[in-house]
C-alpha cells in the first residue's frame, strides 16, 4: 500500500523500529525490526508440519527475500505512478505485514489516485507471468498450482513457483478487491466515487461502512484459525487489528 500519512503514535513507533538499508532509485528503503519473524514463523510452521530441511529452506526462501522482492516491486509501483504524476516519493517502509511507500501526495486528483493506487496491484501481473515462465521450464512443461505429487528433494523449483505464483495471486486478489482502508482497492473506490461527484464526505462514510464489516470479518478468520490451530492465526489477527485502527 501507499500511504501519505498515518496517524500519529502508529507512525512514530514503527518508524522508531526500522533502520534505513538502503536506497534505490533515490528512494531510502527502511526495513521494520520485526520483519524477520515473517520468515521464522514460516519456518517454524514447516517444521512443526514435518517438512524437514528443505521444506523450511523453501519457507524461509519464500517468506523472506522472495516476499521481500515482491512486496518491493509492489511498492516501486506506485512509486514510479506517483513521478509520472508528478509526485516525489519519501521513503520505503517494508514491514511484518508488507510495505508502505510514503509519497507527498498534496493536490491530487481522483483520477491520478486511481492510477498510483491501481499500479501498485499491477505489477503483480509480470511477476506472475515471470513465475508461470520458471514453473513451465522447471516442471516438464506444466503450469499447476498444485503440488499434489511433488516432493522437496525433486521439486524443489517448481514449489518455489507455485508458491510464489499463490502469493502473488493472493496479494492481487487482497490489495485490488478488499475495500477496506488503508488497501489500494478503499484508495481506488474512494476516488471513483469522487469522480462520479460525490461528496468527500459520503465517500468517507462509505469506506468507513465497508471497512468495517471486513476488519470484523478477518478478526473472526484470525480467532477461528487460532481455535484451530492454523499457521496464519497471529498475522491474521494483527492484520486486521492494524487495519482496524486506519
Amino acid at each position: 500500500g501507499h500511504r501519505s500519512g498515518l496517524p500519529t503514535a502508529i507512525a512514530s513507533c514503527m518508524e522508531k523500529l526500522s533502520l534505513q538499508v538502503c536506497s534505490i532509485g533515490g528512494v531510502p528503503i527502511r526495513i521494520h525490526a520485526l520483519l524477520p519473524l515473517v520468515a521464522g514463523m514460516a519456518a517454524l510452521s514447516a517444521a512443526a508440519a514435518g517438512a524437514g530441511t528443505l521444506g523450511i529452506l523453501m519457507a524461509v526462501i519464500v517468506s523472506g527475500p522472495l516476499l521481500l522482492l515482491t512486496v518491493l516491486i509492489h511498492e516501486f509501483g506506485h512509486i514510479t505512478a506517483a513521478r509520472r504524476c508528478g509526485f516525489k516519493p519519501d521513503h520505503v517502509l517494508l514491514w511484518p505485514l508488507g510495505g508502505l511507500a510514503y509519497i507527498s501526495k498534496d493536490g491530487i486528483t481522483p483520477k491520478e489516485q486511481v492510477f498510483v493506487s491501481s499500479m501498485g496491484p499491477a505489477t503483480h501481473l509480470p511477476m506472475l507471468a515471470i513465475w508461470a515462465v520458471i514453473l513451465v521450464a522447471t516442471n516438464d512443461g506444466r503450469i499447476t498450482l498444485s503440488t499434489s505429487g511433488m516432493w522437496y528433494d525433486s521439486h524443489f523449483v517448481p514449489l518455489i513457483c507455485i508458491a510464489m505464483l499463490t502469493n502473488n495471486i493472493a496479494m492481487l486478489v487482497f490489495n485490488l478487491f478488499v475495500p477496506c482502508i488503508p488497501l489500494d482497492c478503499s484508495q481506488i473506490l474512494v476516488s471513483l466515487l469522487l469522480m462520479c461527484g460525490y461528496e468527500a464526505n459520503f465517500a468517507a462514510k462509505v469506506m468507513v461502512g465497508v471497512s468495517v464489516p471486513v476488519v470484523l470479518l478477518l478478526l473472526a478468520w484470525g480467532a477461528y484459525m487460532f481455535i484451530t490451530g492454523g499457521a496464519t492465526a497471529s498475522m491474521s489477527l494483527v492484520l486486521a487489528l492494524w487495519l482496524g485502527l486506519q
